[in-house]
């Protein structure tokens, strides 16, 4: 799905994006609004069935990592990365996983679109086998408890 840029998606200082995956093997990019490093959130990059989240604040690429072995083929997972303004978190069906990253200033903007079940980045090896549902994109980070009522609320 491409989503045509537009400017309330260039969020700068809090984020919290939200989306239900069911992967098949190969996992890759479920949503990016980058050519690089500027915003990517992708399952399994390194082999470990985990979630990894590519963002640049200022000029400086970060990534967030969830725990290893998280993500499963053919399983529901509520996958979720808040950003709110000093550190970034990424959480599993409602709950931390992994380590908060101390990072704080501005998210990177671009004029790029927003895609959801591929890499914008050009390449036809990043596209997303499997499903996804309900995503959602808040101009704010949510706290631990309403990450988790969401959780509660959609399973």
């Amino acid at each position: 799905v491409r989503v045509p840029h537009n400017n309330s998606l260039n969020i700068t200082s809090q984020i919290t994006i939200i989306a239900w995956i069911n992967p098949v093997q190969p996992f890759r990019d479920f949503l990016s609004k980058t050519d690089y490093d500027i915003m990517r959130i992708i399952l399994n990059e390194e082999g470990i069935n985990n979630v990894k989240v590519v963002y640049s604040i200022g000029g400086s690429a970060i990534t967030t990592f969830s725990a290893n072995n998280v993500i499963q083929e053919g399983v529901w997972r509520m996958i979720t990365w808040k950003y709110n303004g000093s550190n970034t978190s990424i959480y599993i069906d409602g709950l931390l996983s992994g380590s908060p990253v101390n990072a704080s200033g501005n998210l990177r903007t671009n004029s790029l679109d927003l895609f959801i079940g591929h890499w914008g980045g050009g390449t036809d090896q990043r596209y997303f086998k499997g499903l996804i549902d309900e995503v959602r994109i808040y101009n704010r980070a949510l706290s631990d408890a309403e990450i988790k009522a969401l959780y509660e609320a959609t399973k």
